[in-house]
């Protein structure tokens, strides 16, 4: 994540509590491993349970 980060700009986000809560819950019913996942995926993964908004 670190390389590809550097390149693009790096993703940024304040995250409440409630959307971290979203998210944790829906990696645990998808059995997603959070350790390993891509700055790609975490945003499909935001985008899929409504909680991804574009600047």
């Amino acid at each position: 994540m670190k390389r590809g980060a550097e390149k693009k700009g790096r993703l940024s986000a304040t995250i409440n509590p409630q959307t971290l809560k979203k998210f944790n819950e829906y990696c645990d019913k998808n059995s997603i491993n959070k350790s390993q996942l891509l700055e790609k995926q975490i945003i499909k993964i935001l985008k899929e349970v409504g909680l991804w908004q574009e600047k």
